[in-house]
């Protein structure tokens, strides 16, 4: 049996995070709709028109933040069986653990029966205080009080431990969230020798924590709040026999320690494609007909340069892609997001030493 990081496809959760609502109809049934149709569809904006027909997912945990986005700030979490997801929507166009996404043509959202939707709520939660599970609805805690910081240490970073001998105390939740809130500079009042080895170096953690400052006590608390909902999302896959697996840039940490990205073999039994969107033909057709990379932006290709594109990696795209960039290639909307892109790049503009620049409009 085929297994990536020690799991089979039945063990394989999927994870969509959102800043939005999740949208479900009457019949209970869940559907995330394309950033391209979410914007109009080809009844876009030209002068913002944008070509994203995916839907992004992790496998097994949220994705971690990396160089190229910080998802921490998104409230929502959407969990579901990926087997589910594959019987309703068919093969992911991509495969990896921490990016394993759908192609759709316009007007076709992911559609989920059977998920879980973690969402921010006020409580009161059985949970261990902090979140609680209703149905097919996770609610965690966002209003945290002196109490529940003291409480989110004992019970949620510091766990005890059985041994044939004595109980352990396991400090390594409390010392990976000392390491978060030292992490990028944000709370420069922290003291830099501190590494959590005891309990009274646990209370003196606690004690800077409970004597931050406004500012800090703001960054704390976003901290402890995505710990939290990281916990909810555990608790959802874990309800759908999905084993909680923390997803870096491009990895699994497994148990064991080792890192996981997926495989050729495993990829081929259940998606179109394996690797990367970055590095897929996917990313090169939105690449092509945004005009955009990842820090500047350019003249959109042109009709032919697309169906060029569309011709030699017809194979690594789903027909969905192919249908719609066609038909986005034949409208009025992407002559005239061409046109106005090409204008707004021959305008000169005077910068600080005389020379010309562009004007950045959106």
């Amino acid at each position: 049996m085929l297994t990536i990081g020690g799991l089979t496809v039945d063990q394989l959760g999927i994870v969509h995070t959102t800043k939005y609502k999740p949208q479900i109809d009457e019949n209970g049934m869940l559907t995330i709709p394309t950033t391209f149709d979410a914007l109009g569809g080809l009844s876009q904006d030209p002068k913002t028109f944008t070509f994203r027909n995916t839907i992004h997912t992790s496998l097994n945990g949220p994705v971690g933040s990396h160089m190229l986005g910080n998802w921490d700030n998104m409230r929502y979490a959407i969990i579901a069986p990926f087997n589910e997801a594959t019987r309703l929507n068919g093969a992911p166009a991509g495969f990896t653990t921490v990016d394993t996404y759908w192609a759709f043509d316009e007007g076709v959202p992911l559609k989920l029966s059977e998920y879980t939707v973690v969402k921010p709520g006020e409580g009161p939660f059985n949970e261990n205080g902090f979140f609680e599970k209703d149905g097919n609805t996770i609610s965690y805690k966002t209003n945290l009080s002196n109490d529940d910081k003291l409480r989110f240490f004992q019970e949620f970073l510091v766990r005890q431990s059985e041994t044939p001998y004595a109980k352990d105390i396991d400090l390594k939740e409390a010392n990976s969230f000392l390491w978060s809130c030292r992490n990028h500079g944000e709370l420069p009042n922290l003291p830099s020798d501190l590494w959590i080895e005891s309990q009274e170096d646990l209370e003196k953690f606690e004690r800077f924590i409970l004597g931050a400052s406004k500012e800090e006590n703001a960054i704390i608390e976003g901290k402890m709040i995505q710990r939290i909902k990281e916990e909810a999302i555990k608790h959802g896959l874990e309800s759908y026999g999905c084993p909680f697996r923390t997803c870096g840039a491009n990895y699994w940490i497994c148990p064991d320690g080792e890192r996981v990205s997926g495989s050729d073999e495993f990829a081929a039994s259940i998606a179109s494609a394996w690797g990367d969107h970055s590095y897929s033909a996917q990313h090169k057709l939105e690449v092509f007909v945004n005009g955009q990379g990842i820090l500047s932006f350019g003249e959109r290709a042109s009709p032919e340069e697309i169906q060029s594109l569309l011709n030699k990696h017809k194979g690594e795209l789903t027909p969905q892609t192919l249908s719609l960039v066609e038909k986005i290639i034949g409208s009025d909307v992407y002559r005239e997001a061409s046109d106005f892109r090409k204008a707004l790049l021959e305008r000169p503009m005077m910068g600080h030493n005389g020379g010309p620049v562009l004007e950045m409009t959106f």
